[in-house]
C-alpha cells in the first residue's frame, strides 16, 4: 500500500496537477488580499473579510476538488494502473490508495488556504479565525470531499473531463443561490453543519459511504 502511495504522489504532481495547484493558491492569495487591503479594522470589516475569504475558498477548493478527483482519474491519465493492477485485489489497494493520496492533496490544499486567510486577516485587520468560521471551514473540507467524490463517479462512468462543470454547476448554485428552500432541498446531498452537529458529521459519512461503494463498485466490477 505505502510504495502505491509513493507512486500515486509522483503521478499526481505532475506539470498540469501542480500547476493548477499553485496556480489556484496563487489566485486565491491574490483575491483574498485584495479584499482585506480595501477594509479597515471595524467589527463590521472583519465579518465581511471572513464572508467574502470563505466564499472565495468554497469556490475554488470546491472547483479544485472537481478537478482533483477527474482528471487523475481519466483513463488517459492512469494508465500506469496496468502496470500493477493484475486483480480485484489489487485493483482495490490501488484505487484506494489513490484515494489517500486525493484526500490528502485537499486536506494540504485546504491548510493552506486557511493559513491564507488567517494570516491576511491577521496582518490587515488584527483578527483571527472564531469557532463560527474555524467549522465554516471544516464543512467546507467535507464538501470538498463530497465533490470530489461525485466528480470521480462522473469520469467513470463517462471519462470525459467536461462532466465536471456538472458538480461545478451545482457548487456555484450552493454558493449564489439564497433562497431558503432551494438550500433545504440541497442539503439533503450537500449538508452544512449546524447546531445539530453530530446528525451532521452522521450524513456527511453516509454520503461518503455510499460515494466510496459507487465508485468502488465501477473499480472492480466494470471495465473502466
Amino acid at each position: 500500500m505505502l510504495a502505491k502511495v509513493k507512486l500515486h504522489l509522483n503521478y499526481f504532481f505532475n506539470k498540469i496537477n501542480l500547476f493548477i495547484f499553485l496556480s489556484s493558491i496563487v489566485l486565491i492569495f491574490i483575491a483574498i488580499l485584495a479584499t482585506a487591503i480595501d477594509l479597515d479594522q471595524s467589527f463590521y470589516s472583519v465579518n465581511q473579510y471572513y464572508q467574502s475569504s470563505f466564499l472565495l475558498f468554497s469556490i475554488f477548493s470546491n472547483s479544485f476538488a472537481c478537478f482533483l478527483f477527474s482528471f487523475n482519474y481519466l483513463k488517459e491519465q492512469d494508465e500506469y494502473r496496468y502496470l500493477i493492477v493484475l486483480n480485484n485485489k489489487d485493483k482495490l489497494t490501488y484505487l484506494t490508495s489513490k484515494l489517500l493520496v486525493s484526500i490528502l492533496i485537499m486536506v494540504l490544499f485546504h491548510l493552506i488556504i486557511l493559513l491564507i486567510i488567517n494570516v491576511l486577516g491577521f496582518i490587515f485587520l488584527k483578527a483571527t479565525i472564531d469557532s463560527y468560521y474555524l467549522k465554516v471551514s471544516i464543512n467546507t473540507l467535507l464538501l470538498n470531499l463530497l465533490f470530489g467524490f461525485l466528480s470521480l463517479i462522473l469520469i467513470k462512468m463517462t471519462n470525459r473531463i467536461l462532466i465536471i462543470f456538472v458538480p461545478l454547476f451545482i457548487s456555484f448554485m450552493i454558493n449564489f443561490i439564497e433562497s431558503k428552500s432551494f438550500k433545504k432541498i440541497v442539503a439533503i446531498l450537500f449538508p452544512v453543519l449546524d447546531k445539530t452537529l453530530l446528525f451532521n458529521i452522521l450524513h456527511f459519512l453516509f454520503l461518503y459511504f455510499i460515494c466510496l461503494l459507487v465508485i468502488y463498485f465501477l473499480e472492480v466490477y466494470l471495465d473502466y
